[in-house]
């Protein structure tokens, strides 16, 4: 049986700024919720369960002010994986300031799981992408945005403008998303609007 090919969802720019000029009247629940998907946007389209796991000790250089980081879904991979490095930006760094954890090489970067909870990290997780979702899909009707959106379309929008820059090579795109090989890259941007 031949497998569907997904067509990747992604937002246009114009979409994506009216979202990010977005900001009245939000619970402070919902601003996270939303901070969180931008978060994702920022990370070069990073998974939430990525953001979640990462720690100052083994994710955070302070000297060289940036995150460093792998796929959890590739981590496993038998391919050579090349490292994601992504500079700490003002946006970035304004993210941690206000949804980070106190600085501690054993600390996760930011408070999205609870250590002391009794659900394992990945429920936590899969809990804060449905909130995430939901409170997307609010912002997405009230700026007038289709409302099929979720988190995971900032990953696709990252990789859709990443691609626009000029002399950005399928290569670069695989290194800054964590593909395991070219021929996912390869497949990703053809499924790309």
């Amino acid at each position: 049986i031949q497998a569907v090919r997904r067509t990747k969802k992604a937002l246009t720019k114009k979409e994506l700024l009216t979202l990010f000029a977005y900001r009245p009247k939000l619970l402070k629940s919902q601003l996270r919720n939303f901070d969180l998907s931008v978060l994702s946007f920022l990370l070069n389209g990073a998974n939430m369960i990525d953001i979640a796991l990462l720690t100052y000790g083994k994710n955070y250089s302070e000297h060289d002010n940036k995150i460093t980081f792998m796929r959890e879904k590739t981590y496993r991979s038998k391919q050579e994986i090349i490292p994601i490095e992504v500079p700490i930006t003002k946006e970035i760094r304004h993210l941690m300031d206000l949804y980070g954890n106190e600085y501690n090489p054993e600390n996760y970067i930011f408070n999205i799981i609870n250590p002391q909870s009794n659900k394992t990290e990945r429920e936590q997780v899969n809990n804060l992408v449905r909130a995430i979702n939901k409170t997307l899909k609010c912002v997405a009707k009230k700026c007038g945005i289709r409302g099929d959106i979720s988190y995971q379309f900032f990953r696709h929008t990252h990789a859709t403008l990443a691609l626009k820059v000029p002399g950005v090579e399928a290569y670069d795109l695989m290194v800054s998303m964590g593909h395991s090989s070219i021929k996912t890259t390869q497949a990703y941007i053809n499924s790309l609007p």
